[in-house]
């Protein structure tokens, strides 16, 4: 049974019970709005935590690509350094449409002005960015590693088959003078489709006689070695993807064959 004792306010004039009860009253009411704004932070964290989530790794990556030209770039290889540039263009064009919250967007705002100025440099060294980037190794499909190799096999073949027109000189847009420029493509559309040899634009015209113009054709085993590259990956294992190729060509052929000459029609 309860006793007066047990009533802190038991015995009290009223004025004294009211001044009690304020006392006790006020650091609850405080210790009520604390709570309530943790709640409420705890709210408008989720989203954040959750938006951070989602383009974290887009982000990471658009970093890691900026840092990658900066560093081509000061080692004066400027053609995979536009690649990069490229590459940071196409990160930051699929980061405009979601919802980010103001760091984020202060973090991508940064990067794009240094990927800018970047641009602007290489601009000063005449090197072009493309308009779709080479695919990295991360994009790659899985494949045979053990496919023909592009320095050793691939290479020396498009410098025979196709260096009168696309290694030594760029007709049609199109240049194969280095591994970089093969994977820009011609026009801004890939001709190696990383393993699909069938829907790879320069296994399409060597199969159906297109290519190369005036010319005898591309032995069906010299066809066969380029699909296969293309089918394990279109991987390049050389050292500089801005090697020209006939510098590829020459360190993996030491005596090659004649380069096949093309005779255009003048009339």
């Amino acid at each position: 049974m309860f006793t007066p004792s047990h009533f802190p306010t038991a015995g009290l004039p009223d004025r004294q019970i009211e001044a009690t009860s304020g006392e006790w009253r006020r650091p609850l009411l405080r210790l009520l709005g604390c709570l309530l704004f943790v709640f409420h932070c705890s709210l408008d964290a989720q989203p954040a935590a959750a938006q951070s989530g989602e383009t974290g790794q887009q982000i990471s990556a658009l970093r890691k690509t900026v840092t990658a030209a900066g560093s081509l770039f000061r080692t004066r290889k400027y053609e995979q350094a536009a690649n990069e540039v490229a590459r940071a263009h196409q990160l930051i064009a699929a980061l405009e449409d979601a919802e980010l919250s103001g760091s984020l967007q202060r973090q991508i705002r940064g990067l794009s002005t240094r990927i800018e100025r970047l641009a602007e440099q290489l601009a000063g060294q005449d090197v072009e960015i493309p308009d779709e980037p080479a695919p990295s190794d991360d994009d790659m499909p899985p494949g045979d590693a053990a496919g023909p190799s592009f320095a050793s096999e691939v290479a020396p073949i498009l410098v025979r088959r196709c260096g009168g027109c696309h290694v030594n000189r760029m007709r049609g847009n199109f240049s194969m003078a280095t591994f970089a420029a093969l994977a820009r493509g011609a026009d801004g559309s890939p001709v190696v489709v990383r393993g699909q040899p069938d829907e790879s634009r320069i296994v399409q015209v060597i199969a159906d006689g297109d290519m190369p113009r005036g010319g005898g054709r591309v032995p069906p085993a010299e066809l066969d070695t380029i699909a296969g590259w293309i089918a394990a990956g279109a991987r390049f294992d050389g050292e500089d993807a801005g090697t020209p190729l006939a510098e590829l060509a020459a360190a993996a052929d030491p005596d090659p064959a004649p380069m096949l000459e093309i005779n255009m029609p003048t009339g």
